[in-house]
């Protein structure tokens, strides 16, 4: 969070650590505070936060933190998961892309950290990184040892950037098989983050209360909801939106 003052949301902001530009979006509840993630590549060095009403430099320059990368930051010291369920916490800050490493996802991403799991039967398995989080991440699995000639399975990015936007992939298991769990930050964010793996269960729904018109958005409650999922109402098929798992 930047303190400041006439940092109001109102107006179109940037704002740059030592020169690099910050990509995610700047919001400000106050007139004096601006929040935003640090750039991938910032250095330390002064902010600049410009918008209509000017540009402005701090005073005394923003430290950027040093510090080892997470021990599982190459597919070779991939932490190594266990069971049909469980959950794990972690962070990929100072995290790193291999030379040769596939995006996971559709986004750049770019701090990936490596995960290594044995599926215990044959069958749908989820992985997936609940709320909260602290930027947004994308998931991918693959088979194969190399980090340069993997085989994808299932990938998915998140919606953005921004801290809870989190993301799910499921997996159609083969029992014995090894497979590769990839979680990068979207954009290259980075920060803390908890993975959880389970068996997928067949979903139950509770319909909504009272009437609606055709177009009206609907909120369905429910068990076993997946990214991606679809949903019958009366014979018509339409895809589901902003599915929390």
């Amino acid at each position: 969070q930047i303190t400041g003052a006439n940092l109001s949301g109102f107006h179109p902001q940037t704002v740059s650590f030592n020169g690099v530009v910050s990509s995610d979006l700047v919001y400000s509840w106050t007139a004096n505070t601006i929040n935003v993630a640090v750039p991938l590549g910032a250095t330390t060095g002064p902010i600049t936060v410009q918008n209509t009403q000017g540009t402005v430099v701090s005073a005394t320059n923003f430290v950027v933190a040093a510090g080892a990368p997470p021990a599982n930051d190459n597919l070779a010291g991939a932490t190594v998961l266990t069971g049909a369920a469980g959950s794990i916490s972690g962070s990929n800050t100072n995290a790193t892309r291999e030379v040769g490493e596939p995006l996971h996802g559709t986004n750049t991403g770019g701090p990936s950290v490596w995960f290594s799991w044995t599926a215990p039967a044959t069958g749908n398995f989820t992985f997936h990184t609940p709320s909260p989080t602290t930027f947004g991440t994308n998931l991918a699995a693959y088979t194969g040892s190399a980090v340069n000639a993997l085989t994808p399975v299932a990938s998915r990015s998140a919606d953005g950037a921004y801290p809870n936007f989190s993301s799910a992939i499921r997996i159609n298991a083969t029992s014995g098989t090894v497979y590769r769990i990839a979680l990068d930050g979207f954009d290259g964010y980075n920060g803390d983050f908890t993975l959880v793996w389970e068996p997928v269960a067949a979903p139950t729904v509770t319909a909504p209360s009272g009437s609606f018109y055709a177009g009206q958005y609907v909120n369905i409650s429910g068990t076993g909801f997946l990214p991606g999922a679809t949903v019958v109402m009366g014979g018509a098929t339409v895809p589901a939106n902003d599915v929390v798992v």
